[in-house]
């Protein structure tokens, strides 16, 4: 090899090096690695997706209950997820937002961001957080011999619920953990063991609607 190739080698290989040492975290957003898909037959759900680009969409008419969307499995304390909701209609209770599970002890969680013209919610109001430009309702609800990720159990949920609905067609961040550490304030504290944390859409008894959304992990 020629000396002046072996130079600039060298130069490209201390280049890269640099930059590693400069930028050692991700700098690229992670997509979705699971699929959260979950109706009780009821009704017409036609949930697509597209894992490659995180965007995910749902219509629906005359539902029972569903919640569908992308996710990844397990979940963290530590997500930081972006999201855009380019399309949202809905005659009847439904919502998008963050949605998962812990075990030991089992919990259910809602952090909600667009809903319809039903605000969901927990039975019993324990406060309100401030996180990503919005103020968030805290509330929990005991549930009774109800399906779950063990099969049917009795189990805690825990919601935060954004007392305006977020834009539409535009980017947003969720920052789990201030949630998370919000519900510990109050006693509402987490299991364990994460399970999975999806960006989904969930309705109960609605009647019709159409959601179209793109979720991301931030890095």
């Amino acid at each position: 090899m020629k000396k002046g190739k072996r130079y600039v080698i060298s130069m490209i290989v201390i280049t890269v090096l640099c930059i590693s040492s400069l930028y050692p975290m991700r700098v690229y957003a992670e997509l979705p690695n699971y699929v959260q898909n979950w109706n009780d037959g009821g009704g017409n759900v036609n949930f697509q997706y597209n894992r490659s680009t995180g965007n995910f969409s749902v219509s629906w008419s005359n539902a029972g209950n569903f919640v569908v969307g992308l996710g990844w499995s397990p979940g963290s304390l530590y997500s930081r997820v972006g999201y855009n909701v380019h399309a949202f209609y809905a005659v009847g209770p439904a919502f998008v937002g963050l949605y998962g599970w812990t075990k030991n002890a089992l919990i259910e969680y809602y952090v909600v961001e667009v809903y319809s013209s039903y605000r969901p919610g927990g039975t019993q109001t324990m406060g309100s957080v401030n996180s990503d430009g919005g103020t968030y309702t805290l509330s929990k609800s005991m549930r009774i011999q109800q399906p779950s990720i063990v099969g049917t159990a009795t189990f805690q949920q825990n919601w935060s619920v954004r007392n305006n609905p977020n834009s539409i067609g535009q980017n947003h961040t969720i920052t789990f953990s201030n949630h998370v550490n919000a519900w510990r304030n109050v006693g509402m504290g987490l299991g364990n063991t994460w399970d999975s944390l999806s960006f989904a859409c969930v309705a109960f008894n609605s009647s019709s609607g159409y959601v179209n959304a793109t979720v991301w992990l931030m890095p």
